[in-house]
């Protein structure tokens, strides 16, 4: 929402990928939008595994009942996963105590 109040409205941002590789590709060769590119491929890439992990951590739900189950060692992340967050909760609990 931020960046749809502030950022649009001042310098034309670009919040639609596809929208940014279009006009980067079409751009005047003396603006650096191709060399400013990679953010708009790169982040929402990251976001989505931030998000997958997010997930993992919070989520009881079983691997097996989801299309993740498939993933080869993906039950090990998660038990990796979990065994931080259990670590982090301990942290947590020690401190207060």
């Amino acid at each position: 929402m931020l960046i749809h109040l502030i950022s649009i409205p001042v310098d034309n941002t670009s919040v639609n990928p596809a929208r940014s590789i279009g006009t980067a590709l079409f751009a005047d060769t003396d603006t650096d939008a191709l060399q400013q590119l990679w953010v708009f491929v790169l982040f929402p890439l990251l976001g989505a595994v931030v998000g997958v992990i997010i997930w993992l951590v919070l989520d009881d739900s079983r691997l097996e009942d989801t299309m993740l189950a498939e993933v080869p060692g993906l039950d090990d992340v998660r038990d990796v996963l979990d065994r931080v967050a259990d670590g982090a909760v301990d942290a947590v609990e020690d401190t207060v105590d």
